[in-house]
């Protein structure tokens, strides 16, 4: 029941965007795009003896559509699957435990994007705005060491304790570029930085990333 009304839900929100891209051809009020998204996500803890321990690769993907209200301003929203996560180092007495998460998100940024004028067949932007997800996937692995004896612990399913909304403030900038033919290549980076624990328990986590960001608008 839980994966039919994942499809239902992305089937209903791919039918509104290609809807809106269909208008979009008319008017180019609305460009609908696709994007890619190489990421690396961190994690902070405000719990002592937890700190951060490095940096996972990640990836994300989806749609993207700017509803251009004036030419150098567009409210933004994306629809994508986000897979991101981070290390962390807990020290209790003698033992100390360090865990690799794994998390994917289904996200729907909303932000408000500013455009300089062209300068040849490209703008410049700058981008503000929310990124409200929702858990659909959870896992950490890694190693206990008590007295000098390590133990490791392999992948297990940890969305029992992780929550299911999460919300980060997005802050980017990049470069989008006149492709022709009403279509238009963006490049950019931009940091999610996610101010809601995703943790169950006593030990408060926050999830964040850095994205390099590549998509298509049509």
């Amino acid at each position: 029941m839980k994966n039919l009304q994942k499809r239902i839900f992305l089937i209903a929100l791919m039918g509104i965007l290609l809807s809106l891209g269909t208008q979009a051809q008319s008017t180019k009020e609305f460009d609908l795009g696709i994007k890619a998204h190489p990421l690396l996500g961190f994690l902070r803890s405000s719990t002592n003896g937890v700190v951060n321990r490095g940096t996972v690769a990640g990836f994300a993907y989806g749609l993207m559509l700017d509803y251009n209200f004036q030419p150098n301003y567009s409210f933004n929203s994306e629809f994508s699957i986000t897979a991101t996560g981070g290390k962390t180092r807990t020290t209790d007495g003698n033992t100390v435990t360090d865990t690799r998460y794994r998390l994917q998100f289904i996200e729907i940024p909303v932000s408000l994007k500013l455009r300089t004028n062209k300068v040849e067949a490209g703008q410049f932007y700058g981008q503000f705005g929310l990124v409200p997800g929702i858990n659909i996937k959870s896992t950490i692995e890694g190693t206990t060491t008590t007295s000098g004896v390590s133990n490791d612990f392999d992948k297990t399913n940890n969305s029992d304790q992780t929550n299911f909304f999460r919300v980060g403030l997005l802050i980017g900038a990049g470069l989008q570029y006149d492709l022709g033919n009403n279509a238009n290549a963006n490049f950019g980076v931009s940091l999610n930085n996610g101010f809601t624990d995703f943790a169950k328990g006593p030990t408060k986590l926050n999830n964040s990333y850095l994205a390099f960001n590549f998509g298509i608008f049509f």
